[in-house]
C-alpha cells in the first residue's frame, strides 16, 4: 500500500515536470525589454522600436520574422539604436532564421556580453553594423548573413560584423558579409585570442576583413574566403 502510493506521489511530480517542460516560449515583440530569465520568441514582424535584454539566461528566437527600424532620414537628429541590444548579461542565444534591418545602430549588438551566441540572424541595411560586439568575451557569431549595411551619410559607418576593441576568446565562424559599406568582417585593436574562420567576404567597400592589431595579435585569421584584407600577413 505505501509502495502504491510513493508510485502516485512520483507519477504526479513526474506529470508537473512535463507540463512544465512543455511551456510554450514567451512572446515578445519590438519595444519590449526583457528582464527575466527564460525561453523567449519573436511574436511576429515588428517595428520601429528595438528588443532590449537586460537579463541573463535568455534564448530568443525569431522564429523567422522581421525587424524593422526607422532608418535614418535625418543625419542630424538621427539617434543611433540596435535592434536588439543585450548589455551587461551572459548566456544570451538570438538565433534565426530571422531578419533586422534599416536600425540606426547594428542588427545586434552585445556590449559587455559573455558566453553568449548570435546564429542563423540575417543583418541587413542596417545604418552602422550587420552585427556589433563590443567589451565582450567568449561569445560566437555563427552562420549569419551581414550585407548591404552602412549609410552613405555616415562615412567610415557600414561593418557587417565588428568585433570592438576590448575582448577576447569570441568566434566567427560560416557568416557572409558581402557589400557593406566599410568592412566585411572587422576585429578592433586590443580584441585577442579570437578566431575568425570559414567566413565569406566580399565586395565590401574599404576593405573585406580587417584586424586593427597590425600582426593580428593572438587572433587566428583561416580558411575565409575573401579578396581584399589588411594586414595581409596574418589573414588566411
Amino acid at each position: 500500500m505505501q509502495r502504491l502510493a510513493l508510485l502516485i506521489v512520483l507519477a504526479g511530480i513526474l506529470s508537473f515536470a512535463g507540463k512544465a517542460a512543455a511551456n510554450p516560449p514567451i512572446t515578445v515583440t519590438c519595444g519590449d525589454t526583457i528582464n527575466a530569465p527564460g525561453q523567449y520568441r519573436l511574436a511576429g514582424d515588428c517595428g520601429p522600436a528595438g528588443i532590449t535584454i537586460i537579463a541573463s539566461d535568455v534564448p530568443l528566437s525569431l522564429d523567422g520574422h522581421t525587424m524593422t527600424g526607422p532608418g535614418c532620414p535625418n543625419p542630424v537628429t538621427c539617434v543611433v539604436s540596435s535592434g536588439i541590444t543585450a548589455s551587461n548579461v551572459s548566456d544570451v542565444d538570438i538565433d534565426g532564421p530571422g531578419t533586422i534591418t534599416k536600425y540606426p545602430g547594428a542588427g545586434v549588438e552585445l556590449d559587455t556580453v559573455t558566453n553568449s551566441q548570435v546564429a542563423m540572424v540575417t543583418g541587413s541595411g542596417n545604418v552602422f553594423w550587420g552585427i556589433a560586439v563590443f567589451a565582450s568575451d567568449g561569445n560566437q557569431i555563427v552562420n549569419n548573413v551581414t550585407d548591404r549595411n552602412g549609410d552613405i551619410t555616415f562615412p567610415g559607418a557600414g561593418d557587417g560584423i565588428e568585433l570592438g576593441s576590448g575582448g577576447s576568446g569570441s568566434r566567427i565562424i560560416g557568416n557572409e558579409a558581402n557589400a557593406n559599406g566599410d568592412a566585411g568582417i572587422r576585429i578592433g585593436g586590443g580584441s585577442t585570442a579570437s578566431e575568425v574562420h570559414g567566413n565569406v567576404a566580399l565586395s565590401n567597400t574599404t576593405t573585406d576583413l580587417i584586424d586593427e592589431a597590425p600582426d593580428c595579435d593572438d587572433n587566428n585569421w583561416n580558411g575565409n574566403h575573401f579578396a581584399t584584407a589588411n594586414p595581409s600577413s596574418c589573414i588566411h
